[in-house]
């Protein structure tokens, strides 16, 4: 198809937000009755063709309800008059982790293709900004085009820009100038008006592409009448504009085409010129409303891609159990399902975000399930009548009557691990019976687990007493306690009758000692100690020591000072301390907008948190912490003033000016509970923050003094960093209609880098910086889903609905780490050089290793071989290059290949060397679809294959392992 300036190119869709302002079986069902409406259309000739979203699950969520659709819909598609695809859903791309929109996009061509093929369209018309790592991920599937909306930035001159990924991808990206939301073929048609708004396009430089429908909207069924109405009225006035209604993946196909275009580098989140783009807001502020939901994404993310993905990918290489891939996609669909932007953004209805939680809670049920048939399947030293049961609400917590001898610990990540992990065990209660006779025997076993008697305790000397407390106790070197107590559990295997008993159930943290990459290995439980090695219970690092207000590891030492101020010294292993004044504090201020943006009121005062109390935690020697108390007294809500302060309206339903708010004079009081932590070995200082949220219509923020100003940071991204200047002055307020104001929160993935320090979060993605001090927002607050106007919007953003639910009243619960940069390792002061270490701390951040009680191998014990490694395995895969990381590890569909998703995080070339265990019989690299782009060369080296690659700046590429 040839463009040209004459030609207006129309294509007919529906936006369909899943859930939003209702519920989502409430817009299913209406769904239903719009794929009806298209398809009788369709087939009648009414339409000549249709884009159904770029979703597969709208497909999918129809034919669930009516499966005679299916046959209809796939007769469509196959005949080119549907389009759907080529995403599972539309997912806010902020917010959601870099293999979720990898496994978005596979999972989407995929439930496509049972339809019909998907449309190869890089179709995201209402994203509240583009990720800058979009281009790429979309050349991995062999898309080449991209439509966008938000964020694009000014003075273009020209509809179609050339966008690219920091990697060099790039694609030619179709700017919707007036948004996707046009209905002006919809209802009555006045053809008149509709001549001069279609003239808005026939403006433009460059293609023109004409929307037709908006969100949850059927066909206009004179549709067709109506286009030649108004060819004849522009006819009339002289124009020469050729119409063409055509499917929006034939438009895609000619875009692609164009060269010399303008070039726009990095992410779309430019929103100075949203007035003259259809109001094209950012809405910035849904990057942490209902925090609860990111939190609880990140952890699903986490688990599945970073534990459970590489778990069973080890497990299925040693023979113990074939990888689960249907399973395990189910698992991908139940978190995707939670990723639409008007869902993990937290901007619907109650409702939306109650029914997410259940979504979470299935998803974690699937994930139980998994990972308990994998630890059935490692487990060892199980008699022929025994069976390897696990608690059904405590997962990996094993039947203590199986009498585990060992412990098996999974390092799931690239780097060695010498670190403390958290870890649960259980020991069964004897009847009040059998406790009198073994009390009475002169040959009294002790039944305590043989960690416990490794440390000199007896029966008799049990530590559950010590445990009911808040502090920890310390049995060895190795292993530290932090609770016991007494309750029922019943204990599950697949197929077999449930159990239930009583037992003593242990939480503490076990030492791992230079565990390998990607590699399992058991130690002995009755003498953990030196990694498992079973020699004196002795660790190389420093322990955890705690003093009356402080804590320290050998590498760093964090104090409260009698200030209340959180100061950090870094010891390097040459040269003197470095003092970090971090302060670390909370910071409160009125919060007048909605769930879409933070809205400031007039002359507020922030209210800033005093310490209250200074206690010490857990003990060490692996982990020792102190509990400081905060407290702040928060106005109890906004209030909107009095009916004489009534404002006049631009437009019936957009004021003029926003709505004046004031805090209300009732305060609450609230106490906000930091845990501060060190673990042994580790370079990094771990927060966990605790409150009951009281109040309403607020931001609360913890910040971070960096003793210099704040000119830059550098901020995860997907697949590479953002780095941003913060040298911009505020917008005065409020902003004119139709305008936003200037964005000064800013978000990331699971770190952002400031003045050589790094910033780790869970689940929180919005941080701010403020002169000498960098913030991250732990809890906005809000009462409504849209305002009509925000002094920092000029406009609506949805619809004026009471969200009580948006307050998040009741218990928050955030996690947030510090690490100092350049001081434990040769990092450097330019950017690349920390970067290295910023990914291998934000893994270490995290924790990647999975441990559990087994019992010994009894082929080799009963061959006289050590059962401390009996179960070990070599390390899967080695790296050389500490610039080159591991995103994610599976297997593809067929079970016979091991996929590594392998990124460089700098900008300069990498060479890589890497060997894998012999099991390997070829490999190759390839794109994200699979496609083969070149094969390795394997060469034989000691039991092992080495090969050599090289990768470009920030490239991302996969590295398929055929077994």
């Amino acid at each position: 198809m040839a463009q040209t300036d004459k030609e207006l190119n129309f294509y007919l869709h529906t936006h369909w937000d899943r859930e939003w302002y209702l519920p989502f079986e409430t817009f299913r069902t209406q769904l239903v009755t719009v794929v009806r409406s298209v398809l009788d259309l369709i087939e009648s000739g009414a339409i000549p063709n249709f884009l159904l979203d770029g979703q597969s699950l709208a497909l999918e969520d129809a034919a669930e309800i009516d499966p005679t659709l299916k046959a209809r819909l796939a007769k469509q598609m196959e005949g080119g008059k549907l389009g759907a695809g080529p995403w599972m859903v539309l997912a806010d791309q902020m917010l959601v982790g870099g293999e979720s929109l990898i496994r978005n996009l596979k999972i989407g061509m995929s439930a496509c293709e049972q339809f019909g093929p998907p449309v190869r369209v890089g179709y995201c018309p209402d994203t509240f900004g583009h990720s800058q790592d979009l281009p790429r991920i979309l050349n991995g599937f062999g898309i080449k085009n991209a439509f966008v909306w938000r964020g694009v930035p000014g003075g273009l001159n020209n509809t179609v820009f050339e966008w690219q990924s920091p990697d060099g991808s790039h694609v030619n990206a179709y700017h919707l100038c007036f948004g996707y939301y046009q209905t002006m073929f919809h209802g009555e048609v006045d053809v008149a008006k509709l001549a001069e708004r279609l003239e808005l396009w026939a403006n433009l430089e460059g293609p023109k592409l004409v929307p037709v429908g908006g969100d949850h909207l059927l066909p206009p069924a004179g549709f067709s009448k109506a286009i030649k109405d108004v060819e004849k009225q522009l006819s009339k006035r002289g124009s020469k504009l050729n119409f063409l209604t055509l499917p929006l993946s034939e438009f895609a196909a000619s875009i692609e085409k164009f060269t010399d275009l303008p070039k726009v580098k990095g992410e779309l989140r430019d929103n100075a010129f949203a007035s003259q783009f259809e109001r094209a807001y950012m809405l910035q502020g849904v990057l942490s409303s209902r925090l609860y939901l990111k939190r609880a994404n990140r952890i699903q993310e986490h688990r599945l891609a970073s534990i459970i993905e590489p778990l069973l990918t080890l497990i299925s290489l040693r023979g113990s159990l074939p990888y689960p891939n249907w399973e395990l996609e189910h698992a991908w669909k139940l978190l995707i399902a939670n990723h639409p932007h008007d869902s993990i953004c937290g901007c619907s209805v109650d409702q939306v975000h109650d029914e997410m939680v259940i979504r979470t809670n299935r998803f974690h049920q699937a994930l139980d399930a998994v990972e308990k048939q994998a630890a059935q399947a490692v487990y060892k030293g199980v008699g022929k009548n025994e069976i390897a049961r696990f608690s059904r609400a405590l997962n990996m917590v094993a039947d203590p009557k199986l009498s585990p001898t060992h412990l098996l610990a999974c390092n799931l990540s690239q780097d060695e691990v010498s670190a403390p992990v958290r870890f649960q065990w259980a020991e069964e209660m004897l009847s009040p019976q059998t406790e009198k006779a073994e009390a009475a025997s002169a040959s009294m076993q002790i039944r305590s687990s043989p960690a416990l008697a490794v440390a000199g305790l007896t029966a008799a000397k049990d530590p559950g007493p010590l445990m009911l407390g808040k502090n920890s106790v310390a049995l060895s070197e190795t292993l530290q306690i932090v609770s016991m107590r007494e309750e029922s559990q019943v204990f599950t295997a697949v197929g077999e009758e449930p159990v239930e008993k009583r037992i003593k159930l242990y939480d503490g943290w076990v030492w791992i000692d230079k565990l390998p990459p990607f590699s399992m290995r058991t130690s002995d439980w009755g003498a953990i100690g030196d990694g498992g090695n079973g020699k004196s219970g002795k660790t190389n690092s420093s322990p955890v020591i705690l003093e009356p207000r402080g804590v320290s590891n050998g590498l760093l030492r964090l104090e409260i000072t009698d200030a209340g101020s959180l100061v950090v010294e870094a010891t390097p292993p040459t040269g003197s301390p470095i003092r970090y004044e971090l302060g670390h504090s909370f910071r409160d201020v009125a919060d007048a907008g909605d769930t879409y943006n933070h809205d400031p009121i007039v002359a507020d005062v922030p209210v800033i948190s005093r310490v209250l109390t200074v206690s010490q935690r857990q003990r060490g020697p692996l982990v020792g912490s102190l509990s400081v108390t905060y407290e702040l007294e928060i106005p109890l809500r906004v209030i909107e003033m009095e009916s004489e302060d009534a404002i006049p309206f631009e437009k019936p339903g957009v004021p003029e000016r926003a709505v004046k708010y004031v805090r209300s004079v009732e305060l609450v009081k609230h106490e906000v509970t930091t845990e501060i932590l060190l673990k042994k070995g580790i370079p990094i200082v771990f927060f966990e923050t605790k409150w009951n949220n009281r109040a309403e219509d607020h931001r609360l923020e913890v910040v971070f003094s960096t003793s210099k100003k704040v000119e830059k940071t550098l901020s995860e991204n997907h697949f590479s960093v953002v780095k941003r200047k913060h040298t911009g002055a505020p917008d005065t307020l409020p902003v004119a209609a139709g305008h936003e104001a200037a964005l000064d929160r800013f978000p990331c993935q699971r770190f952002f880098l400031a003045e050589k320090q790094a910033f780790f979060n869970q689940g929180l993605p919005e941080y701010g910086t403020h002169d000498k001090s960098v913030s991250i927002t732990v809890l906005r607050a809000v009462s409504k889903l849209s305002r009509p106007r925000l002094r920092t919007r000029g406009g609506g953003a949805g619809p004026s609905l009471a969200t009580p639910g948006a307050n998040s009243l009741g218990e928050n619960i955030v996690n947030y780490g510090w690490a100092p940069l350049g001081v434990f390792s040769e990092t450097k002061a330019t950017d690349h050089d920390q970067l290295s270490e910023a990914y291998a701390l934000a893994d270490q951040y995290e924790g990647m290793t999975w441990l559990l009680l087994t019992g010994s191998d009894s082929d080799k014990a009963d061959a006289g071989e050590s059962n401390e490694s009996a179960d070990s395995t070599e390390p899967f895969l080695l790296l050389d290059n500490n610039a080159v990381r591991v995103r994610s590890m599976h297997m593809d569909q067929s079970g016979k290949s091991v996929l590594v998703r392998l990124l460089n995080v700098t900008n300069e070339s990498q060479a890589l060397n890497f060997s894998v265990v012999a099991s390997v019989k070829a490999g190759s690299l390839t794109q994200l679809d699979g496609t083969v782009v070149s094969q390795l060369e394997f060469v034989d080296a000691s039991e092992r294959k080495e090969a050599k690659i090289s990768l470009s700046q920030n490239e991302l590429t996969t590295l398929k392992l055929d077994l």
